[in-house]
């Protein structure tokens, strides 16, 4: 008996030091307008039928649901597509980093946003002297959770010397008011008007839990 409770109690350590990346997901700061770091494979329901993908930087993804198995639900338009469509997806693998939660920080100046971490185009502009939650830090480039206009949140990258906590670090992006666009790429403005008519799941949203 001692030895399977030992071994129950090395299994629970386990668990807890080995929890999944969906324990550092931001989960209460929805609807978000985020861009793909690479690829994200995407379903017609929750470990459903892949029906495509979401391609990389390129497309302006909506998240509106989070549940609690770290499915999301949201949408996005497809290559060569005018129209949104929704699907579900991981989270994870749409946010690509999660190395913090809830860890916040402000910015020196109104700052705009890179939609990946190698990205030269932006995703919106994030305003000075207000709270920023800090998702992770790559390099010289920290990727961040703020407060756009309307009820919208967004996610993308800055260069850490734009951080209270991290001035004084060089830049290596483009400086601010560039912004080069690929020819099929979202101008990462939402348009609610080229949503399809698909239905949307009921329901209130569900957040993806974190250990405290």
């Amino acid at each position: 008996m001692m030895v399977l409770k030992n071994l129950l109690a090395v299994m629970f350590l386990t668990f807890l030091i080995c929890t999944p990346a969906e324990a550092k997901i931001v989960n209460d700061k929805l609807p978000l307008l985020t861009f793909a770091e690479t690829e994200v494979a995407v379903y017609d329901s929750p470990n459903g039928t892949k029906k495509g993908t979401i391609p990389a930087e390129k497309s302006l993804v909506l998240v509106k649901q989070i549940q609690f198995d770290g499915w999301a639900y949201g949408s996005y338009k497809p290559s060569n597509s005018k129209k949104r469509v929704y699907r579900w997806f991981k989270m994870t693998e749409l946010q690509g980093y999660a190395d913090f939660e809830n860890e916040t920080d402000q910015l020196t100046s109104d700052t705009n946003v890179y939609r990946t971490r190698t990205s030269n185009s932006f995703n919106g502009n994030a305003p000075c002297d207000e709270d920023v939650i800090v998702v992770a830090k790559r390099g010289s480039k920290t990727k961040i959770l703020f407060k756009a206009d309307g009820e919208y949140y967004r996610m993308g990258w800055v260069d850490n010397y734009r951080l209270k906590k991290n001035s004084g670090n060089s830049d290596d992006g483009n400086p601010d008011g560039e912004n080069p666009e690929d020819g099929d790429s979202d101008d990462g403005n939402l348009d609610e008007g080229d949503e399809s008519d698909e239905e949307q799941p009921a329901g209130t949203i569900a957040v993806i839990p974190t250990l405290s």
